[in-house]
């Protein structure tokens, strides 16, 4: 029964162990691949510091060099979209998170504060469409076919998932948006506020 034991604890001993070791070389090539990825970011006057994670199938476009910053220990999930049209301005402050699928649009400035998670499927931008007119299709193609308005996150900010945040807003540090929101108007830092249009529901 010892024997039997013993060989059954030394089985789980090796199976945790490779298990470490797959986890660990993951990370590694993980790590590695997302180092690559922003060299040739990099070479192509994207402002991103070595320190930011980025996962597989970002999309990144700028319409002019240095449009888009992303800051120290910034991690990107896989699917995210960053697009500085417009002489526009990305700005991501450092420790920020920005989840799967979630899409960041700017015609003027945008900027997210350090330490602000934005949660998967969300969408920021500054600007809007001047709808309708006559031949909005190719109108698309001309900058003043959009009305942009500087839109601004706070530090230590928290986005929910599929959350909307239109142009022209500013939201406070520690806030909660929750999720589902559309963040219409302004937000003041240190509260919760959730719902469409977002509204302040609790102060932290």
């Amino acid at each position: 029964m010892e024997r039997i034991y013993k060989m059954t604890t030394n089985k789980i001993k090796r199976s945790g162990y490779i298990e470490f070791l797959y986890m660990s070389l993951a990370v590694f090539v993980g790590k590695l691949l997302s180092i690559i990825s922003i060299f040739f970011f990099r070479l192509r006057c994207y402002d991103i510091s070595y320190s930011a994670s980025l996962s597989r199938n970002v999309v990144f476009f700028q319409s002019t060099k240095n449009s888009i910053r992303i800051g120290k220990n910034v991690v990107v999930g896989s699917g995210v979209c960053l697009k500085a049209g417009f002489n526009g301005k990305i700005i991501i402050g450092d420790d920020v998170s920005i989840h799967e699928y979630s899409m960041i649009f700017a015609h003027k400035n945008l900027e997210i504060g350090r330490g602000t998670m934005v949660a998967p499927h969300s969408f920021i931008t500054d600007f809007d469409h001047k709808f309708p007119r006559p031949g909005y299709k190719r109108a698309l193609l001309k900058e003043e076919s959009y009305v942009s308005v500087p839109t601004k996150i706070g530090k230590n900010v928290w986005i929910g998932t599929h959350s909307v945040v239109l142009k022209g807003v500013e939201i406070g540090d520690n806030v909660i948006i929750g999720a589902g929101s559309v963040v219409t108007k302004s937000i003041p830092g240190g509260c919760i506020a959730v719902g469409n249009p977002a509204r302040v529901i609790k102060k932290l």
